[in-house]
């Protein structure tokens, strides 16, 4: 639907609000999606303490960003729609969030801590840039919808795996 989408959150003075990078919608529901993009470079993990690594700041910013974002777009939905003219639906919207790499996760402590917090968070899918010998994000990695997304942006969005432009349409493959 768009990029940069604005879904909700503004006080009466015109500050706050959530921004996010795509909003998409399902053609056959119309139910939305939403998609948030960090870079590839991104840490996933940071020391915390013992055997524990937290979630890096743009894996844990990135899942309250879209979830902020999911919070204000299903308050506001009614009228961000009507203004809009689009034909949406708002049932329990998907988030997706495109971050990091799974080559930085060294060592055992580090590939543990991530998997605890990926399979105890249900709200947001997370993503990671993977290498794929193709300029592809990897689609065997998660569940069943995560490599949906995957298929989606693969499809929509990455012209360039490793530097996915907001807002720009990738280019038609070279012949």
């Amino acid at each position: 639907i768009k990029d940069q989408a604005y879904v909700g959150g503004k006080s009466i003075l015109n500050a706050g609000g959530s921004v996010i990078d795509y909003l998409y919608a399902n053609k056959m529901t119309g139910n939305v999606m939403m998609i948030e993009i960090k870079a590839p470079a991104a840490p996933l993990l940071r020391d915390y303490r013992g055997n524990v690594m937290a979630p890096g700041p743009d894996l844990s910013g990135g899942v309250q960003q879209l979830l902020q974002a999911r919070y204000s777009f299903e308050e506001e939905f009614r009228q961000l729609v009507e203004r809009s003219g689009e034909d949406l639906d708002v049932v329990s919207p998907r988030c997706l969030l495109i971050v990091g790499t799974l080559a930085s996760l060294r060592g055992r402590k580090a590939r543990r801590s991530f998997e605890l917090f990926l399979n105890n968070n249900r709200q947001v899918d997370v993503v990671t840039f993977e290498p794929t010998g193709g300029d592809k994000l990897r689609e065997d990695l998660g569940d069943d919808a995560a490599r949906s997304n995957a298929r989606l942006l693969n499809d929509l969005l990455f012209g360039d795996r490793d530097y996915a432009v907001i807002g720009r349409t990738p280019a038609a493959p070279s012949a």
